[in-house]
């Protein structure tokens, strides 16, 4: 393998992993179907939270994250529904209040804005960090092109 191949490879590998890294930017970024159909806003409250474990941690330790449980009531029915994301961190406290927007059909299908943000914030990061590497292979594409370049002669007098 000479230098240009090499080189190829490299630019290959770069252009590869910046597609994956915009491919699950766009994926984050569209919006989930839940989002299209729970147009009911209500307001519902933190009855609990589930321990979810994620396998080992740090020397063998567990490691856990924290899924909140809200409870609603819609047309005189009580609900309590967990949520579709867990987190390290607890960023509700039990009896915190919060808005849900619930599916009318389905009311024990909900979402919660503040989990289309972290998505949306997520998306757009790894968004900008697929085209940081496109731009990154771009310029070591044509840096050693643009370097290289002969001056360009300056056009005959016609005196």
């Amino acid at each position: 393998m000479d230098y240009t191949d090499a080189y190829l490879f490299f630019c290959l590998i770069f252009f590869f992993f910046g597609g994956i890294f915009v491919a699950i930017g766009v994926f984050l970024l569209r919006r989930d179907g839940k989002q299209k159909r729970c147009r009911c806003l209500l307001r519902g409250k933190v009855a609990d939270f589930k321990r979810v474990s994620c396998g080992g941690g740090y020397r063998g330790g567990k490691m856990y994250t924290w899924k909140p449980r809200f409870s609603y009531t819609y047309n005189d029915k009580e609900y309590n529904a967990e949520t579709s994301y867990s987190t390290v961190f607890k960023r509700f406290k039990a009896g915190d209040e919060a808005d849900i927007y619930i599916d009318e059909a389905h009311p024990e299908v909900f979402w919660i804005p503040s989990e289309a943000r972290v998505k949306k914030r997520l998306g757009l990061a790894f968004l900008a960090a697929g085209v940081a590497i496109w731009l990154l292979l771009a310029l070591l594409a044509l840096g050693p092109r643009l370097l290289t370049l002969e001056r360009i002669p300056e056009p005959p007098s016609w005196e």
